[in-house]
């Protein structure tokens, strides 16, 4: 009985959803959207954003019985429309974008990013309004070299909502991409709409301008490429440009956010193994070629890195709660480090003893 109603529950949801969810985010997201300070209206924020991820959370559960005909046009439509709610209004969650469009107005200038840090800089007239709001101006950039190059490119628009524009850009190719992947892997297509629909880029990248969905989108481009030269042939017969350039995507990725670079090799192992010299010639060309540019200057990075990763706050709630167990924010983020690389080696060996019994699906093709 219960089995029942819950197919009738999914068939009904199947379908109205076509009108009705997109709508009923459309107006919760509104409803967060002229709150006008975040800030300060914590529950609107979590209420509303609460309501959003129920209801992709249902969509997910009903969805596999369900009848779900969302185009790409319209998830990707509505992926839009929910980020421009937040692309006019000032950063609230994070004043990090400030710390970007100076780095890439400082690139666009001829200057190094890494030499000095913004406290020992005097501002141009035009600049001084970012860099009174930019935190901790006492220590060089932490971010990597792409990621300085796409700050370069945001800052060309002028503004801040140009620069936070461009962000937005990257996030919707992310969308369309996994859109792409979702189709290289014979799913349903509509399953995009958990990122594309979700709160947390929408906000967090449409409304403070960060950088993370350049970085994805980068490695994303390249997980792709490598898909889809898999379904165009096999074995040695198999191209050698694009496994080089997704070598060159992944390094991008990673380069924007160091996270990537810790997955490559369990991306390289994906690789058909005639093409891994190329893959790997890609990922070490560019990796040389965007840390050579950023010499002699670079190594300031670690230094501003190293305060970071032993004072700032990561991971919130598993963070606070090992800090308050182990009474020392040192050990507890020793404690999320290692959970971390435990989490990577062990899908990593995983991986490899897949790979043992039978050819990667890239090789599979």
């Amino acid at each position: 009985m219960k089995f029942i109603r819950s197919k009738r529950i999914a068939v009904t949801m199947g379908r109205l959803n076509p009108v009705i969810f997109p709508t009923i985010l459309i107006i919760a997201y509104g409803f967060v959207a002229i709150q006008p300070e975040l800030r300060l209206a914590v529950p609107s924020l979590v209420g509303g954003t609460a309501v959003t991820v129920i209801l992709l959370a249902t969509l997910l559960h009903y969805g596999k019985v369900a009848s779900i005909n969302w185009s790409p046009s319209t998830i990707l439509g509505v992926a839009l429309l929910l980020r421009l709610m937040f692309l006019f209004y000032s950063p609230q969650l994070s004043d990090d974008i400030y710390r970007y469009f100076w780095d890439g107005t400082t690139l666009l200038r001829g200057i190094n990013p890494y030499a000095h840090a913004p406290a020992a800089v005097i501002p141009p007239t035009e600049l001084q309004p970012v860099h009174t709001l930019i935190n901790h101006p006492q220590y060089a950039t932490i971010y990597p070299p792409m990621a300085q190059l796409i700050f370069a490119g945001g800052a060309v628009l002028g503004t801040i909502t140009g620069f936070k524009a461009v962000m937005v850009l990257f996030d919707l190719v992310l969308c369309w991409l996994l859109i792409t992947l979702l189709r290289q892997l014979e799913m349903p297509v509509w399953r995009s709409v958990l990122y594309a629909w979700n709160p947390l880029p929408i906000i967090e990248i449409a409304g403070s301008g960060h950088v993370d969905g350049a970085g994805l989108s980068l490695l994303l481009g390249g997980l792709c490429l490598l898909m889809m030269e898999s379904k165009k042939c096999t074995g040695i017969s198999l191209r050698r440009w694009p496994f080089f350039l997704a070598g060159i995507l992944l390094t991008g990725g990673g380069l924007v956010k160091l996270f990537p670079l810790i997955l490559s090799p369990i991306v390289y192992l994906l690789v058909p193994k005639p093409r891994r010299i190329h893959f790997a010639l890609g990922l070490l060309s560019a990796l040389a070629m965007l840390l050579v540019s950023f010499l002699p200057h670079l190594p300031n990075i670690l230094v501003s890195l190293k305060v970071y990763a032993f004072n700032w706050e990561f991971a919130g709630f598993a963070f606070t709660t090992l800090r308050t167990l182990t009474g020392s924010g040192y050990l507890a983020r020793i404690i999320l480090s290692v959970i971390f690389l435990l989490v990577v080696g062990i899908i990593f060996f995983q991986q490899l003893n897949w790979l043992q019994g039978k050819s990667s699906p890239v090789e599979q093709g």
